[in-house]
């Protein structure tokens, strides 16, 4: 997988550049050591990426980039998200959002789709990210803060984002672990999974666990061809080896064999509620929504016009409520996606 082609094609410093810009973003060192954060590494090398891409521009684009399919469906919706912006329920809001925020996923994609032009570069690129993710929740498990029963670190993520973010890698270790790589990349990556798999445990997040453990089954009673019975046997020796040596909240997890006690369902402010509301945006906004970034803004002023006693401004929690609800820049990667 990492032959000579591959490392003969990384020489050049686009290619360089961008890898590293990635590894920061994922591996996000300001939070690993804080007396970074003045300097914005992630910012810096965004930029000089960027600058980088730009300068060298005929040489990078060897290949019809406008005409990918991938690309006119990516700009449609950017048009649209745009377009929008006149109707969303807070525009200041909506234009911000893409502007200042969604502008840096915009751009990764168009850096990311011109520089990630073969097969091997994007195995690269994926090692990159399951070693920056592993470095990242190491440094979580090793000085973050265990408060009430759940896992606190950085500035970033809460403790459910935490287990978002290490479960979204754990298939990508595993894709490096059982097939033919170097021992070192299999023995980091093998690392990176297994702290990735007590990070989930340790943040108490219980959507997290659930979805634990449906990649636990899919992968023990699924058909691959590169994951043999012992191998899944010894997958599932060390997930119980992590569960029983541990430091678990046993009890926010055993809370999901009650839910129907549990605040989210019937409290109003809980998931359920939110969920309903988010039903009935769906309903009202059809077409454009409430505007991109506006869920939350959506759920406050309906609450402060139904004069609610709990007037703060919450998320949806449920990627398909926040789509639906017309989150337009969550609709544009579901789209994407699919």
């Amino acid at each position: 997988m990492f032959c000579e082609k591959t490392k003969h094609r990384l020489k050049d410093p686009v290619s360089l550049i961008f890898f590293a810009w990635t590894f920061v973003l994922l591996c996000r060192p300001q939070d690993i050591f804080p007396f970074l954060a003045p300097l914005r590494p992630a910012l810096v090398m965004g930029l000089l990426t960027l600058t980088v891409v730009f300068l060298s521009g005929r040489r990078a684009n060897s290949f019809p980039f406008f005409k990918e399919r991938q690309v006119k469906l990516y700009v449609a919706l950017l048009v649209v998200m745009i377009l929008s912006i006149p109707f969303s329920i807070y525009a200041r809001l909506s234009f911000m959002t893409i502007f200042t925020q969604y502008i840096n996923n915009v751009l990764f994609f168009f850096v990311f789709y011109k520089v990630v032009n073969s097969v091997p570069k994007l195995n690269l690129l994926l090692l990159l990210g399951c070693f920056g993710n592993g470095l990242y929740l190491l440094s979580a498990l090793v000085d973050g803060n265990f408060s009430e029963g759940r896992l606190f670190f950085g500035g970033m993520f809460d403790p459910n984002d935490l287990a978002f973010f290490a479960l979204s890698f754990i298939p990508l270790n595993l894709l490096f672990i059982f097939r033919e790589n170097p021992l070192w990349v299999r023995l980091g990556c093998f690392g990176a999974f297994g702290v990735g798999v007590l990070l989930i445990l340790m943040t108490g997040s219980r959507g997290g666990f659930l979805a634990l453990v449906v990649v636990v089954a899919m992968l023990l009673f699924g058909k691959w061809q590169t994951i043999r019975f012992p191998m899944k046997l010894a997958f599932l020796a060390i997930c119980l080896t992590i569960v029983s040596f541990s430091q678990i909240n046993s009890e926010r997890f055993m809370t999901l064999l009650d839910i129907q006690e549990d605040y989210n369902v019937h409290g109003k402010g809980g998931r359920v509620a939110i969920w309903e509301f988010g039903g009935r945006l769906m309903l009202e906004n059809p077409v454009t929504g409430v505007g991109v970034g506006c869920f939350a803004a959506a759920v406050g002023r309906d609450r402060e016009h139904r004069g609610a006693v709990i007037l703060a401004w919450q998320t949806a929690h449920n990627s398909l409520v926040q789509i639906g609800g017309g989150d337009w820049h969550h609709r544009l990667g579901f789209i994407f996606v699919c």
